[in-house]
């Protein structure tokens, strides 16, 4: 099997989470016999912009690198110039599966080009990146995310192609169709999996299923109660969202214990924005007897630090999928201590393999750790419930798993969510409030805005209507609706709305955004998902386009006009 995998970006420049697994998984499907190239991006040496393509060999795989011109949210979802380098690569390598990881920074418009290609098409969700423009849940603030329908108070806005700003929620919209399309989508985690849904996502194409972790890399043996105090192990990125300051209240709390004195230590190891404040810390008496930091490890370093360790500690304060730590210390046969938010709790087994505390609680968090220095004991048999179970989290596991899932016959199922086309020029506060704040007027229906630049053929062709949000929407886009008959909503007196209106074509003029809002309701109320089909207005489409200005057609091999 040709499997083409696909990565925002990859080692060795790279050592995430989501890019350890796709490069660990890419090397064991080579091994198992599968002809496997790589596709994934890279930031921009020096001297480029942006675009710019290389061919580098890594551990036997050819990885075809793409420099990533931008990861800010506003951008970071949809790169035509990307689709298109993803072309020239699928054209070339010829792959019978498409497999995504994170695609932040190349875009979701990969997913149509693999479609349309006609590869199967595999996506692995690592974060919330789907449905969250920051990925993470996390609030400026300083909480976790509740509203999935507020993105617009995080990430203002979005922009096409040419710098328009556009309402935050067509760029949600469009990533989500995306992914609604991939044959098979793979979450790591019950918890994400949960998130996604919630967030409005139809998972009926939904596996869950564990990335897994290359046990053998990890000694699982017991460390001898005699080896010294109780060894807490912190191993991640060094920033607020992972709970560091919690981490450092917690160590502050402990050394205040004067019957806890010489019993315990911690060592912590990563990098991040918090890292010149923890390496102050350490310096500063007491702390610097039973605080240890060790900076940013090598991957090959950590298990020889997991297998000093008693208890490996996570106190982040924000959703993980599946933090590849936790499955760390699974494979090292380590207690676990982590937060009880996001996937932790599909990893650890509260008061068997390890203990939980209530997200942000010092109290709760210092009277775990607590009973782990005071139960030595309690620390090893947590380990070995660990060291028991490990086989079932390794990699050799999840690879397999994905396997059968190449193989199966994907749902033949069209995604149930309504399409909106959408398209004006420079919209204004008003219209950012009508798209932002849509949500409350779906009731039992659910509409995909999608802006019609970066809809694809499959988009188009599903589509309940275009909604015209000025006057002046691009004529390219009225005439492909026109020729496919799909209803138009815009603003009464325009072009748009007088030729519906006068050829007694499908659509709806609207005087205000109140009726614009009404008309738009009620769609997400109807039970069909496309607009129906009818005779085309061949002879009064042909008239128009004889009156428009050349540059209204964009006829070009990149991009056809209709």
């Amino acid at each position: 099997m040709k499997i083409l995998v696909v990565s925002n970006f990859y080692p060795p420049r790279a050592v995430g989470g989501a890019e350890l697994v796709a490069h660990r998984h890419a090397l064991d499907l080579k091994r198992r016999g599968h002809d496997v190239c790589v596709f994934a991006g890279r930031t921009p040496k020096s001297h480029q912009s942006g675009g710019e393509m290389d061919i580098e060999n890594v551990d036997g795989l050819d990885v075809h690198l793409l420099s990533i011109r931008s990861l800010e949210p506003d951008r970071a979802f949809y790169w035509d110039a990307a689709g298109r380098r993803f072309r020239a690569t699928m054209n070339d390598f010829r792959p019978d599966i498409v497999h995504f990881h994170n695609i932040s920074g190349l875009g979701a418009n990969l997913i149509s080009e693999a479609r349309r290609y006609g590869a199967r098409t595999v996506c692995t969700v690592h974060d919330h990146w789907g449905f969250c423009a920051k990925n993470t849940l996390y609030r400026d603030a300083g909480h976790v995310c509740e509203d999935f329908e507020g993105c617009h108070f995080c990430v203002a806005n979005v922009s096409d192609e040419k710098g328009k700003a556009l309402p935050t929620r067509l760029r949600r919209d469009y990533v989500m169709r995306c992914l609604a399309e991939v044959d098979h989508l793979v979450f790591p985690s019950q918890y994400l999996a949960g998130a996604y849904a919630e967030a409005g996502f139809d998972a009926r194409r939904a596996h869950i299923q564990s990335n897994g972790v290359e046990v053998a890399r990890f000694d699982p043996s017991s460390r001898s109660l005699n080896d010294g105090p109780l060894h807490f192990v912190f191993v991640g990125y060094l920033g607020a969202h992972k709970g560091i300051g919690l981490l450092l209240e917690l160590a502050g709390r402990l050394l205040a214990e004067s019957s806890l004195a010489g019993r315990w230590r911690l060592s912590i190891a990563g990098d991040g924005h918090m890292r010149a404040r923890i390496a102050r810390l350490v310096e500063e008496a007491p702390y610097r007897d039973y605080v240890t930091f060790l900076g940013k490890l090598g991957v090959d370093e950590v298990p020889a630090l997991l297998a000093s360790a008693d208890v490996v500690l996570l106190p982040s304060i924000w959703p993980e999928n599946e933090p590849v730590v936790m499955l760390e210390a699974i494979a090292a046969g380590r207690a676990q201590l982590a937060s009880c938010i996001g996937g932790h709790a599909g990893l650890v087994v509260d008061g068997e393999s390890g203990l939980l505390f209530e997200s942000g609680d010092l109290d709760d968090l210092t009277a775990k750790a607590v009973a782990y220095i005071e139960q030595p004991n309690l620390a090893r048999r947590h380990g070995d419930f660990n060291r028991a179970r490990r086989d079932a989290f390794s990699q050799e596991t999840a690879v397999s798993a994905y396997e059968k899932i190449y193989a199966m016959t994907p749902a033949d199922q069209a995604p149930a969510d309504k399409i909106i086309l959408c398209d004006g020029e420079w919209p204004t506060l008003e219209t950012a409030q009508l798209f932002n704040n849509f949500s409350i007027f779906e009731k039992s229906g659910r509409l995909r805005f999608v802006y019609a630049e970066w809809a694809d053929a499959s988009m188009w062709e599903h589509a309940s209507a275009l909604f015209c949000w000025s006057h002046d929407a691009n004529m390219q886009s009225v005439l492909r609706a026109l020729r496919m008959n799909i209803p138009i909503i815009a603003p009464a007196g325009g072009a748009e709305a007088r030729l519906c209106e006068e050829e007694a074509l499908s659509g709806f003029g609207y005087k205000d955004y109140a009726e614009a809002v009404v008309a738009l309701a009620s769609l997400a109320e109807r039970s069909e998902t496309a607009a129906p089909a009818s005779a085309r207005r061949a002879n009064l489409i042909d008239n128009v386009a004889a009156l428009l200005d050349a540059k209204a057609f964009g006829l070009t091999a990149e991009r056809p006009a209709i």
